[in-house]
């Protein structure tokens, strides 16, 4: 299918380059939707066909896909170099709705499939999208799940219902994690944590002893994305692995002279909020991007170099390993000027389980704040 797709895309990408009119993009999919074995003499693909509504309406798609005279999904084509909007979507969701169709594609800037699940009373939902490029993993997907001989809505609902549980596990997850950091996050914990005492030293100690001993810990619950800091023992290494940082009881001042030696630094971009070391690197980057809306990928990967980190400072949405090593939701997500979608590594801070991570700091810290310098933005950093 990588054949099929890159020979589909190759004169989207032009079109993109050329910021052709609408009409001959249009023009161009069509014929490239013959590729996937869909047939314009056939009557499998419609150009602009008007199709009655009611008594007195009609609608009038871009792209009606058919087989076997049975219209199969709709397509809503836009410009390449045009941004998606509300409408525009508004727009194809509403020809899914009228024509009673699961499936519906979106061809513009990107190619994105969405899935309309009728019983659920809720606006279509996406289940992927493929940047406009050679070689594109979801690209080759598409050219295999829409091609002719393969063609079954049934396959987009499986992508539908593994994205819908995914949100619920996602939902049920940040409930779990809001409930462990609230007021009674530090009794769940030690509850578990005498369960587990009990369990492996019953014979050794009595539930009195343990009882003593747990109280005389602070648990401190807390989203992992702040644990940044050195780690200073294998048990407390254990600890943060388990989102759980705890130390000895005692009175505050002794409790923070404890805690000196750990890396408090905060920066600050243009008077921003002080951050830690990884939340200071996705700021600069993406204040680097806005302030250069012309580079691709490629571009500024030579400015934020692979070599700073083992992980690599950016990297595109698709070519993430390890998910848990990068700022990931989609709030975070950043776009060169093809659209290309990436995201920036997380892992800066000492307390990341490799050593190498304060030299991987030390090594890219001053360049970060040399591209901040020559762009004229002020770094403020406090301990």
């Amino acid at each position: 299918m990588k054949d099929i797709w890159n020979k589909f895309v190759y004169k989207l990408i032009e079109c993109k380059k050329n910021n052709v009119e609408e009409a001959i993009y249009h023009n161009i999919i069509e014929d490239k939707l013959e590729l996937l074995g869909w047939a314009t003499y056939r009557g499998e693909i419609c150009h602009k066909v008007t199709l009655p509504i009611g008594s007195v309406g009609h609608i009038q798609p871009d792209i009606l896909v058919r087989r076997d005279g049975e219209n199969m999904f709709v397509i809503e084509v836009k410009r390449p170099n045009h941004n998606c909007n509300e409408r525009d979507l508004q727009q194809l969701f509403s020809y899914m709705l009228q024509l009673r169709l699961k499936v519906g594609i979106y061809i513009g800037e990107y190619l994105e499939v969405f899935y309309d699940y009728p019983q659920d009373n809720k606006e279509p939902i996406p289940v992927f999208r493929a940047e406009l490029a050679l070689d594109h993993k979801n690209g080759m997907f598409f050219a295999e799940m829409f091609s002719k001989e393969n063609f079954n809505p049934e396959n987009i609902k499986n992508l539908y219902d593994k994205i819908v549980q995914e949100k619920l596990n996602q939902k049920k997850l940040e409930e779990l994690k809001k409930k462990l950091i609230a007021n009674e996050g530090e009794l769940q914990i030690s509850h578990i944590v005498k369960q587990y005492l009990m369990e492996a030293y019953s014979t050794t100690f009595s539930e009195q002893d343990i009882d003593k001993m747990i109280f005389s810990l602070s648990f401190n619950v807390q989203p992992k994305e702040n644990f940044n800091q050195p780690v200073n023992s294998i048990q407390q290494r254990e600890s943060v692995e388990r989102n759980i940082v705890y130390s000895q009881r005692s009175p505050i001042s002794t409790r923070k002279n404890m805690v000196d030696n750990k890396d408090y630094t905060k920066y600050s971009l243009n008077g921003s909020t002080r951050v830690g070391k990884g939340r200071f690197v996705l700021l600069l980057v993406t204040e680097y991007v806005k302030s250069h809306p012309t580079l691709t990928f490629h571009d500024l990967e030579k400015v934020f170099r692979p070599e700073w980190h083992s992980c690599g400072v950016i990297k595109t949405i698709d070519s993430v390993d390890d998910q848990r090593r990068f700022y990931i939701k989609n709030e975070d997500w950043l776009y060169d000027v093809n659209h290309t979608a990436f995201v920036v590594c997380n892992q800066w801070g000492a307390g990341h389980e490799r050593i190498e991570s304060y030299w991987y700091w030390d090594k890219a810290k001053n360049e970060f704040f040399a591209i901040a310098n020559k762009e004229g933005w002020k770094v403020e950093i406090s301990n």
